[in-house]
C-alpha cells in the first residue's frame, strides 16, 4: 500500500467510526470493536505465520541438511516469540 491509498484507508475508517458512534449504544460499540479487534489479531497472526513459513522454505531451499535442524528450530523459536506478543497485546487490550 502506498502512502496516498494507506491514507484513504485510515481516513475511511475515521469516519465509519463516527457514523458508527452515533448509530449506536456503548454495549454495541463495545461489541463491534472487539470483534474488529479479535479479527485484526487473527489476521496479523495468520500474516506472521505465512511469513515465517515462507521464509522458512526459502531458507531450505538455500541451506544444507544439518541447517535446516537449526533453521526449524529458529523458526519455532521465532513463531512461538510471535505469538506470546499478539497474546501479550490481546491480554493487555482487555
Amino acid at each position: 500500500m502506498n502512502n496516498q491509498s494507506s491514507l484513504s484507508f485510515i481516513t475511511s475508517a475515521v469516519f465509519v467510526s463516527y457514523i458508527l458512534i452515533d448509530q449506536l449504544t456503548t454495549d454495541q460499540q463495545g461489541l463491534i470493536g472487539g470483534w474488529f479487534t479479535v479479527v485484526g489479531d487473527i489476521l496479523s497472526a495468520s500474516s506472521t505465520w505465512n511469513s515465517t513459513m515462507q521464509s522458512a522454505i526459502d531458507n531450505n531451499d538455500k541451506n544444507d541438511t544439518s541447517d535446516n535442524n537449526d533453521d526449524n528450530m529458529e523458526t519455532l523459536r521465532q513463531s512461538i516469540e510471535k505469538i506470546e506478543e499478539i497474546l501479550k497485546k490481546n491480554h493487555l487490550e482487555q
